[in-house]
């Protein structure tokens, strides 16, 4: 089963919420952005020993990529923790896609 993790977060809690989630990942996709991807690894949450994909959002064809990142991760499950709202168009566009079984933090 493949989850797909959208994470754009700004505090300390949230970090804790996403390093409980990703603890025991094994093919998680994580999309995020760089202002995150910074915690996440000064966190020690994403390192070497990570065997997920990692992505980053280009924002300067969002739609596109929103499109084009879920094609790639075929998701079976959607976590969606964009606190910072960076992620919003592809948050957005995943909530619009019809039999996911999506999670917000």
């Amino acid at each position: 089963m493949v989850k797909l993790v959208i994470v754009s977060i700004n505090s300390e809690d949230r970090l804790e919420r996403v390093k409980q989630l990703l603890m025991y990942s094994d093919k998680d996709v994580i999309i995020t952005d760089k202002k995150t991807l910074n915690m996440l690894v000064e966190g020690k949450i994403i390192g070497k020993n990570f065997k997920g994909s990692l992505y980053l959002f280009n924002y300067s064809s969002p739609e596109e990529d929103s499109l084009k990142l879920f094609t790639i991760s075929k998701p079976d499950e959607v976590f969606i923790c964009d606190e910072a709202g960076r992620l919003e168009t592809l948050s957005r566009f995943v909530k619009s896609i019809t039999g996911l079984k999506i999670s917000v933090c």
